[in-house]
């Protein structure tokens, strides 16, 4: 669709396109991949002259630059972005720019400015009868997030009341999300049931590919797993939740998740942000990790305990493998995967 929109000419359906995708691309760790894309449809919104479609563009841009750790330079697309919809008609693209400026302020754990700009942009989205529910989800666990971090997780507790009520029973990205906002709200009173949650949240999340929502689910898992008493299954989820950050190429979340990891104890490298290598197939890295895993001749059942996933979502990876390589069995992935193991 985008190409068809660049071919045709069609700049204001083009500029939305592409915001769309830089903001899908952030959520799957993609992150050196989104900017350019969230780049170029600020570029164009700019030229086309759209409030509307300057708001979605910079919201996107503020977001991925967030997730990336870039706060100064999110939290200037963000307050831009709150410059171009200020009318009354216009609530909808009004709250999505307060959006953006309010998850900035709380990945910059500006926690002051960001705890009322939050809540004033879920209340404005519920009462306003503008519902964007994954939006709104991604608000309400990043302040629960950072009332962990500030040491008064109850406080999340009406937050993950309120994402109970929002979230859709068959949308298994904003559930797993919901499940999050409660692991977070219980990991001061009940850390093993927060552990719990968390696990769940990661383990669909992962199925899905959402790399950067897993990282967040494992970093909490990580840090009630020590909480309850269980040190070492703690470190594995936050090793493995600084592996998908630095991967991501997430600076901000990488960093959390180095210091849950130095704060038990345990001495965190220096990472290579965005460290993405090309990989074979179309294979995304979870699968290509799966797949090294069945050439090395580890069973489902250990490269579920490997990496943390359920069996069902091993099995799902592995069917995924098979169908974009072509390979029926698992006999055959080492006759076609060999070579680039061999380069990984």
């Amino acid at each position: 669709m985008i190409e068809i929109a660049r071919s045709t000419g069609q700049q204001f359906v083009l500029a939305y396109l592409l915001a769309a995708k830089a903001f899908a691309l952030g959520r799957l760790g993609r992150l050196a991949e989104a900017a350019p894309v969230a780049e170029e449809g600020c570029d164009i919104a700019r030229l086309v002259g759209s409030g509307e479609a300057q708001t979605m563009a910079l919201t996107s841009q503020a977001l991925i630059l967030a997730w990336s750790g870039e706060y100064p330079a999110a939290l200037k697309a963000a307050s831009e972005s709150a410059q171009c919809n200020q009318q009354p008609s216009k609530v909808y693209w009004s709250v999505l720019s307060e959006c953006a400026r309010s998850l900035v302020l709380i990945y910059s754990r500006d926690l002051p400015a960001g705890r009322p700009a939050v809540e004033a942009a879920c209340e404005a989205f519920e009462s306003g009868g503008v519902r964007d529910e994954t939006l709104l989800l991604i608000c309400l666990e990043a302040m629960a997030h950072a009332e962990a971090i500030a040491g008064n997780p109850s406080a999340g507790l009406p937050l993950a009341d309120r994402a109970d009520v929002i979230r859709h029973p068959d949308h298994e990205v904003n559930v797993a999300v919901a499940d999050l906002i409660r692991a977070h709200a219980l990991s001061g009173t009940d850390p093993a049931t927060s552990a719990k949650l968390a696990l769940q949240s990661a383990d669909t999340l992962a199925s899905l590919d959402y790399r950067l929502e897993e990282g967040r689910a494992r970093l909490r898992a990580g840090q009630s797993l020590a909480a309850s008493g269980d040190r070492a299954a703690g470190l594995k989820q936050l090793a493995i939740a600084a592996e998908l950050f630095a991967t991501s190429g997430a600076r901000g979340l990488h960093a959390q998740a180095a210091e849950a990891q130095r704060r038990l104890g345990h001495r965190v490298p220096v990472p290579r942000m965005g460290r993405r290598q090309e990989l074979p197939f179309g294979l995304s890295q979870r699968e290509f990790e799966v797949a090294r895993l069945v050439v090395e001749g580890r069973t489902n059942a250990q490269i579920a305990e490997r990496l943390s996933l359920s069996l069902r979502t091993v099995e799902t990876h592995l069917t995924r493998v098979f169908g974009k390589t072509g390979v029926p069995a698992r006999g055959g992935l080492g006759r076609v995967l060999g070579p680039h193991l061999d380069q990984s």
